[in-house]
């Protein structure tokens, strides 16, 4: 078997074939492997033994649906910037767990520069913003909090190759 999407020194080895497949999953997970096969120049089943081989490695995390936040009526995307009271590794795992079971919040980032922390929120209103911040300065204690609301979506990706 070969080894090629092995992770070494916390980097994968991903040659020609598997960043080729990787970027058709990321365009379409739905692709068939003979479609697939054809488009990097390899049978159906070398694309499966290579993408069982990513997943194993680690290199695909998971698949996933993208849904039309219409739909959901989470149309609302809020950044929210915020500085923390303090600053030790306890109270960053602290601010870590408060966001636990917060479904709306679709990433969470740790920063350098005058803020500490960015999310990003998919929400259906102002009142569910506040709903939510509410929910995070009464789990942790918070410095400042600067939340931006986005007039219109330029760029989606979700490619990272």
């Amino acid at each position: 078997m070969r080894k090629s999407c092995m992770k070494k020194n916390n980097r994968f080895d991903l040659d020609s074939y598997d960043l080729k497949i990787l970027r058709i999953l990321q365009s379409d997970s739905d692709t068939t492997l003979q479609v697939m096969g054809e488009t990097v120049g390899l049978s159906p089943s070398a694309c499966s033994r290579r993408i069982g081989a990513l997943r194993a490695s680690g290199a695909i995390r998971k698949n996933i649906a993208i849904i039309d936040r219409e739909l959901t009526h989470s149309n609302v995307i809020a950044f929210v910037l915020i500085r923390a009271a303090s600053h030790t590794t306890v109270d960053i795992e602290k601010f870590r767990k408060s966001l636990n079971g917060i479904v709306e919040i679709a990433e969470a980032h740790r920063l350098t520069g005058n803020y500490d922390f960015m999310l990003k929120i998919n929400i259906s209103s102002v009142d569910h913003y506040d709903q939510i911040y509410k929910t995070i300065i009464n789990r942790v204690d918070l410095d400042r909090v600067s939340s931006y609301f986005s007039a219109e979506v330029i760029s989606d990706q979700t490619k990272i190759l």
